[in-house]
């Protein structure tokens, strides 16, 4: 082992003489290469006494090297940084001396990116081995100014924010200051590097001083003084506005979840109020953009888009005052009338649905529906026919519908939801897009390769603040709501498969035919039997066995005084998509009797079951007798009877009326067992015949269908007795 150190101490040294203790010349000399890479210490204790020229080789003048060498150069760095990143010891002590030397970059007329890029990742190692060295440059006057020309280059930028994250200094608010002072003179990527510093003060660091900073009054004004400015780059332009997305989006993430009619909302909103954002913000300003973006422009420009963001966010901060504002402003107008002139544009289009989303999301979950209102009374969004708005408003029509069946009156804002949902209804226009979309839902309804009869999941009723403010008690009570809904579970307790297998079955009873004076006295004894009994609402059965929806609902509207004396009702092991029995209820029995061929052709060829029988049986009327007898005033009453053994119909004066069916009924002939004694070889055999019972007028020889033989054991004496005794009764 000693003489192996030995021998590559003495291979090192040479090397160190050859080239002079020149760096550049070692890292290009594969054996000490191979060395370092296997840490030997003389090695490592070499490239620890020369950091300086690694520092020498990462940031020269390039001005003052030549063409041919930038390949020999790049070569170097990668080598470095390979010796860098093994962060030893040795080597990382003596880079803590000299890493400093990359702020002198500022000085220099031109610096390659590049060059910044290697500056950031070593300031990253240095402040992850000790925040010291970041804390003490802030002794320097002006620092962090002096690096605001540089601002252009992206790894300058991160430089800069490294200095934010560790605590609050003034230089902090210094650099703030003079960046939104030359705002309006950025160049592009200086406007982007300086709003990127603004975002990740105001979404990652959140540093208050810095942060309060930020949201003052007069950066308000300035922004808004340079998005009103046409001898502006858009991107400037379009980064002004970000600060300002900034700054409401900062309001927005405290003031979106508070409930109005809540006691302590007013003490927010009182605060919010004497705040610089509700002063300064100027709303009118946004307005006079869009307007002239809608009379002047071809197409919809970044601008635009974060402003739509900024409104977004206003839209989310619980305040009326600042609510009608906007509205006075006619913002919302001027956003759907860009909507309709650029309605290809997808990346507008997208922001616009997601901030209608967000208004119907909040009033189905009982945030004050001010401007789910304003979008559907007052700007009429469901008149201007746009698809995907379109698809939104169906959807939350849907869930609104819902919502007032389930929670009614008790709704915090049962008036505003009322008045939408009545606007949405009395539309003509909207009637026609609606139905348009329900087209569109039900083309649309399985994705390509899906199949029809696998279980879906249905989606969630929407469940109210007043159902989430009521949970515990249940909890405690051990009540499940949702078990005792019937509007719940009539809808989750089937799946499509369900309904499919369900629709497949015959949806009539075969039922006999009774007179009309039958069923009109039963109707009356069950009408009888009903009023004498007290009307209640039963959720829960006795018997303990599992609730079936529809007979729940069933009783809520027997309840209400809405029975039915009609005979063939869906049964709970015959549960029927009732939907499809009202419209079968509305056909003629022409179109149900093809309906049924067409179901059972279909079913056929599924293979579900077997070929049902060509014999067509009699439906029953799904109208009541007492029905028929109106509609018809010829109405007569028979009887069946059977006269020669066919069946026949009857009048009350026992005329024949009608031959329905000639039915040779064929009783099946009884059969009767004969026994026969035979004797063979000693051994008497018991054989016994199956034949018919022989008919009584032609008392012919009965035929013989089935003859078994039957060997039983050897005849004893007590089988004897038994012959005997055959042989008398005979």
């Amino acid at each position: 082992m000693y003489q192996t150190q030995t021998s590559s101490q003495k291979q090192i040294e040479e090397m160190i003489a050859y080239s002079q203790s020149n760096l550049s010349i070692m890292l290009n000399m594969e054996q000490f290469m191979k060395y370092f890479r296997a840490s030997d210490p003389f090695a490592i204790d070499f490239l620890s006494r020369n950091v300086k020229q690694m520092f020498d080789i990462l940031f020269v003048d390039y001005d003052k090297v030549q063409t041919d060498q930038l390949v020999i150069y790049s070569d170097l760095i990668s080598k470095i940084f390979e010796i860098i990143d093994l962060n030893l010891e040795p080597i990382m002590k003596q880079i803590e001396i000299y890493w400093e030397v990359i702020f002198d970059l500022r000085w220099r007329a031109v610096t390659p990116d590049t060059q910044w890029g290697v500056a950031h990742k070593l300031f990253q190692l240095i402040k992850d081995r000790d925040k010291r060295f970041v804390l003490d440059q802030f002794q320097r006057p002006n620092f962090l100014v002096s690096f605001l020309p540089l601002i252009h280059i992206n790894s300058v930028a991160q430089i800069l924010i490294i200095f934010y994250e560790f605590g609050f200094h003034q230089q902090q608010l210094d650099f703030l200051r003079v960046g939104f002072d030359r705002f309006q003179d950025f160049d592009p990527c200086s406007a982007i590097n300086f709003t990127f510093i603004v975002h990740e003060i105001m979404i990652r660091i959140l540093n208050e001083a810095q942060i309060e900073y930020v949201i003052k009054g007069e950066i308000q004004r300035k922004m808004f003084s340079i998005i009103v400015r046409e001898d502006i780059n858009a991107i400037t332009l379009k980064n002004a506005a970000h600060v300002l997305s900034l700054v409401s989006n900062y309001y927005s993430m405290d003031m979106q979840n508070i409930q109005l009619d809540e006691p302590e909302t007013q003490e927010i909103t009182q605060n919010f109020r004497r705040t610089e954002f509700f002063e300064c913000f100027d709303v009118k300003i946004i307005a006079i953009i869009l307007q002239q973006s809608l009379l002047n422009k071809t197409k919809v420009g970044l601008l635009i888009i974060k402003l739509i963001e900024v409104i977004d966010n206003l839209v989310r901060i619980t305040d009326i005052q600042l609510w009608e504002k906007v509205d006075k402003a006619n913002i919302m107008e001027l956003i759907f009338n860009l909507v309709h002139k650029f309605n290809k544009q997808d990346i507008f289009i997208s922001y616009v649905g997601n901030m209608i989303s967000f208004v119907f999301e909040r009033a189905l979950n009982d945030f004050h529906p001010y401007w789910a209102s304003k979008l559907i009374l007052k700007n009429k969004i469901h008149d201007k026919h746009h698809r995907l708005i379109d698809k939104q408003i169906y959807e939350f029509e849907s869930k609104l519908s819902l919502k007032l069946i389930k929670d009614g009156e008790f709704l915090p804002y049962y008036d505003y939801l009322k008045q939408i949902e009545e606007e949405l209804m009395i539309s003509h226009n909207w009637r026609t897009l609606k139905l348009h979309q329900m087209k569109q839902e039900e083309k649309h309804r399985y994705k390509l390769g899906e199949d029809p009869s696998s279980p879906q999941f249905e989606e969630k009723i929407i469940v109210s603040a007043l159902d989430v403010e009521d949970s515990k008690y249940l909890e405690q009570d051990g009540v499940d709501e949702s078990a005792n809904n019937i509007f719940i579970n009539c809808q989750s307790k089937s799946t499509p498969k369900q309904h499919y297998q369900e629709i497949t079955q015959n949806i009539f009873e075969t039922t006999p035919i009774i007179s009309a004076d039958a069923e009109s006295e039963s109707n009356s004894e069950s009408s009888n039997n009903e009023s004498e009994q007290p009307i209640e609402r039963k959720f829960v059965q006795e018997t303990g066995k599992p609730i079936d929806p529809l007979d729940q609902l069933k009783e809520v509207l027997q309840g209400l005084g809405l029975k039915s004396n009609q005979q063939n009702k869906l049964s709970h092991s015959d549960q029927l998509d009732r939907e499809k029995v009202i419209k079968n209820r509305n056909l003629s029995n022409s179109l149900n009797h093809e309906e049924q061929k067409n179901k059972l052709m279909t079913a056929s060829l599924r293979d579900d079951y077997e070929a049902p029988s060509l014999r067509i049986e009699r439906r029953s009327s799904l109208q009541l007798v007492s029905n028929v007898k109106k509609l018809n005033k010829n109405f007569e009453e028979f009887h069946i009877d059977f006269f020669n053994n066919r069946k026949i119909l009857k009048k009350d004066d026992n005329s024949i009326l009608k031959v329905d069916e000639i039915d040779f009924e064929k009783l099946p002939q009884k059969q009767i067992i004969q026994v026969v004694f035979q004797k063979q070889h000693e051994e008497v055999v018991l054989k016994t015949k199956l034949v018919e019972e022989p008919k009584e007028e032609n008392n012919l020889f009965p035929k013989f269908e089935k003859v078994e033989d039957i060997k039983f054991r050897q005849l004893q004496q007590k089988d004897l007795h038994f012959l005997e005794f055959l042989k008398n009764q005979e």
